[in-house]
């Protein structure tokens, strides 16, 4: 009994750390996906711009999640903790609570000035504005939840094998739906958001000495509730009043146009400049002899050759943050207008797209693996023999 209970115990050791690594992996190229679906479904692309960032970022985009979650999941741990619930009674109240929530706080993060943000009231503003639609989005994503966590369960801890590769797809799908879903809320809440709702009828911004614009007095300009597009689209849309209001240049007169003497005191330039620089003379520090005396007394100087210029220096490779940089100014900040049906249109069919299959595979098969090391280690355990 001895070597078959060392021999269980190894193989549950190795089985642990092979779920934690494995979990660690997949978990973090889930947060990648949905990150990636709600930014892009938000700045309202239809369809995924995958960028291919490395694995240090998926760890990254783990850890903000969890950090979201863990913000919110503690006290309530706390809060919950202080009724008699089971287990299970405790586990289903923290998860409608986290669903509650979870929601309006991904959203303030991310479109706050900082991610440690975690709660706006003008995002919970512009949601609530657009009641219908929240309302639908809380009906759809709980249906979602539920169903994907009932088949879970069934994979984890049920008698028969066949849920194990159906839960698999199950989470895989209903990752990508929900991000989809929250993107899509996402840009509704940011067209309903107008910068100038902080004005009152008739009045217009004023614009300081310092070039800054500023609301009229007893105004509190209304930061946008999604993105950094939405604030420096009102940026442009604001500077390019103030060049409206520049008065025009004033029209050239028929003693302006070229040729006249009369738009120039001193007259129009005459004469060309012909001189080449193969042809000029090698700088020697002194001026070179002429028979002609300079014009107006002044000296005269040679050009250098090509040679004796300073060689120009090669400039380095570009940094992966200029780049990314440089290609959201290069973007343009105009958000197009969400379907019709934004909760429906392109979101249940969406993990089926062309350009989603490569990341639907993965995370079936990254789920698969995590839920399947998970049954065995829970087969194989000794305390269950």
């Amino acid at each position: 009994m001895f070597p078959s209970e060392a021999f269980a115990v190894i193989i549950a050791v190795v089985l642990v750390a092979a779920e934690v690594l494995v979990s660690l992996l997949v978990y973090s190229y889930a947060a990648y996906s949905f990150l990636e679906t709600l930014e892009n479904t938000a700045s309202g692309n239809d369809e995924v711009i995958w960028p291919g960032d490395p694995l240090p970022d998926w760890i990254w985009r783990l850890w903000y999640l969890a950090w979201i979650v863990a913000v919110w999941a503690v006290p309530l741990y706390f809060v919950l903790g202080y009724h008699t619930l089971t287990p299970w009674q405790f586990a289903v109240a923290l998860l409608a609570l986290l669903w509650l929530i979870f929601p309006v706080s991904l959203l303030s993060s991310l479109s706050g000035s900082s991610r440690w943000i975690i709660f706006r009231p003008s995002v919970l503003r512009s949601l609530l504005k657009s009641a219908g639609t929240l309302g639908l989005f809380y009906v759809l994503t709980g249906i979602l939840i539920a169903l994907s966590s009932a088949v879970g369960f069934l994979a984890l801890f049920g008698q028969f094998i066949f849920w194990v590769p159906l839960a698999a797809v199950c989470w895989a799908v209903a990752l990508l739906i929900y991000a989809r879903l929250l993107g899509r809320m996402a840009l509704v809440i940011s067209l309903t958001t107008s910068p100038e709702s902080g004005q009152k009828d008739g009045e217009q911004a004023t614009t300081s000495q310092n070039g800054e614009s500023s609301s009229p007095a007893g105004t509190v300009p209304v930061e946008p509730a999604f993105g950094d597009e939405a604030q420096a689209k009102a940026k442009a849309e604001a500077l390019t009043g103030q060049q409206a209001q520049k008065p025009a240049p004033p029209a050239l007169q028929p003693s302006d146009q070229v040729g006249s003497t009369a738009a120039d005191s001193y007259g129009p330039a005459e004469g060309t400049y012909d001189l080449l620089l193969q042809q000029a003379p090698p700088s020697t520090g002194t001026p070179p002899p002429s028979s002609a005396p300079p014009k107006h007394g002044l000296p005269t100087y040679s050009l250098a050759p090509p040679e004796a210029r300073a060689p120009g220096c090669i400039p380095g490779p570009e940094k992966p943050e200029r780049a990314k940089e440089e290609f959201k100014m290069a973007v343009s900040y105009d958000v197009p207008p969400p379907p019709a049906h934004p909760l429906w249109d392109g979101v249940f069919s969406f993990p089926f797209y062309k350009t989603t299959l490569g990341p639907l595979i993965v995370l079936t098969f990254g789920f698969l693996a995590v839920v399947g090391l998970f049954r065995a280690l829970v087969f194989i355990f000794p305390g269950n023999q």
